[in-house]
């Protein structure tokens, strides 16, 4: 079995593609701060990449325990934003949805898109917690968001745009575990919180019950998509935790996939200390003078840094 291993930067390591990739120092300090939350789950780390497995050989754990560099390879390839993008034209053209699900204009690109007509939001292929991510909520592209653009072309090779969504209600996931065999259990909903740039504010600890209070969504649906996704994700190739993103928005219609994490993520954690009882306020982590903290506050998994 392998150490449990708490490694947010892994999104980023994936972008880098290289086995010693060192994240910017403030992520570097919230790992360390926050290594202890590891002892949530089993084993095996937060995500994969080739810097994962370079981590677990300086453990001093056995090659022949790790994936192989073209297993990362591929797991780094489904990572992508165009995962998600290809996985949900799919998703839209299997059923009619009777105009309850949008996300028809999520696209990759090689080049440069043109300006926009209508707000657009602009994601990297592999980015985390609202980092390379830009919104047009205009549809207004400045000289500095297109200066950015072609520096994620030049270092990525595309970007996503979709349509940004002003009337977003609600930001929620379903989480599942793809067995080996093929089984894909749905762990449950998860609520959580972002502001209008995308960045990740924190997760809902709560039951099923206050989840789907929450999402506000009509539950036939949210069935009917759950059973897509169980019959759907073995296809991609991929076993272990994974998350689908999603959102409500006021009309009542939802953004089916947002994003694909494939990877242990904060909304399977909050279910994991739901079950465990763990929902009164609380610090999860030890407190770190001028660092990072992972606390259950009002209802809320967050992660506070101080100073």
């Amino acid at each position: 079995m392998l150490p449990p291993l708490f490694n947010p930067s892994n999104d980023l390591a994936l972008a880098a593609n290289v086995g010693n990739y060192t994240p910017p120092r403030n992520i570097q300090r919230m790992e360390a701060d926050l290594r202890s939350i590891a002892r949530f789950w089993d084993e095996g780390p937060w995500g994969w990449s080739l810097n994962t497995r370079q981590r677990y050989l300086k453990m001093g754990v056995s090659p022949h325990e790790l994936p192989d560099k073209a297993w990362l390879e591929h797991h780094r390839n489904l990572s992508s934003r165009a995962t998600a993008c290809d996985y949900i034209r799919r998703l839209l053209h299997a059923d009619d949805w009777h105009g309850r699900l949008v996300g028809q204009e999520m696209t990759m690109h090689t080049t440069a898109p043109g300006h926009a007509s209508s707000p657009v939001i602009l994601k990297s292929p592999w980015s985390s917690s609202g980092k390379g991510i830009l919104v047009a909520q205009d549809g207004t592209i400045t000289p500095d968001m297109e200066a950015r653009i072609l520096r994620i072309l030049r270092t990525q090779g595309s970007i996503l745009s979709d349509r940004f969504y002003g009337d977003k209600a609600v930001d929620f996931a379903m989480e599942f575990f793809v067995h080996p065999e093929g089984e894909v259990q749905f762990l449950g909903y998860s609520v959580f919180q972002t502001d209008d740039s995308g960045q990740y504010g924190g997760q809902l600890v709560a039951g099923q019950a206050e989840q789907l209070q929450r999402i506000g969504a009509d539950e036939g649906l949210l069935r009917s998509l759950v059973a897509y996704h169980q019959a759907h994700l073995p296809l991609l190739g991929y076993t272990g935790p994974l998350g689908i993103d999603m959102m409500r928005l006021a009309d009542g219609r939802l953004h089916p996939v947002v994003e694909i994490n494939l990877r242990r993520n904060m909304g399977i954690l909050a279910l994991t200390l739901y079950e465990r009882g763990l929902t009164a306020p609380q610090a999860l982590t030890p407190p770190s003078s001028g660092g990072f903290q992972m606390v259950i506050d009002r209802g809320m998994l967050r992660i506070l840094r101080s100073g």
